[in-house]
């Protein structure tokens, strides 16, 4: 049974089970956004959700991975195209606030603040636990016949 889903407020066709990002496909766009930095043309790169190229917003839910999330009926889609206006996503991110303060995690290696104490050195070695050593026997005991080494001559009769 095909649904249809709204893209950039245009009805279009789809069928179940398809992905928002192969809805795209099909109106014929092979992008849908743009970067930040450079203005250039995203849209499907891996297909598996890893790279967060093919963001979109659903239903008013910003950085939707559109290969990942399958349409339902109704759905409204809207890209960052310049046709969409460039705003699907929340347009430019706001600008950061001033750090201040001590970082909440110290940092191994790095420069200490003044007035606050470096954190003690974890248990747990830079790149994860270390595996166990492996087992080394120790040397066979001599044979009971035997003295103990290093106790010849040491005896009390003379």
């Amino acid at each position: 049974m095909p649904l249809t889903v709204h893209v950039d407020g245009a009805p279009h066709p789809a069928r179940p089970g398809q992905t928002v990002a192969a809805v795209l496909l099909s109106t014929g766009r092979v992008s849908w956004r743009e970067t930040r930095h450079g203005g250039r043309p995203r849209g499907v790169f891996c297909g598996i959700g890893v790279c967060y190229d093919c963001l979109v917003t659903v239903n008013g839910l910003a950085g939707v991975r559109a290969c990942r999330r399958e349409v339902r009926e109704g759905d409204r889609i809207e890209t960052a195209s310049p046709a969409a206006g460039g705003e699907a996503l929340g347009g430019p991110p706001p600008a950061a606030a001033p750090r201040t303060g001590a970082p909440a995690v110290d940092v191994p290696g790095a420069v200490p603040q003044p007035g606050r104490e470096p954190a003690p050195a974890a248990d747990v070695p830079v790149g994860g636990p270390v595996a166990p050593s492996p087992v080394v026997e120790a040397p066979a005991a001599p044979p009971p016949d035997e003295p103990p080494r290093g106790t010849a001559g040491t005896g009390s009769g003379a």
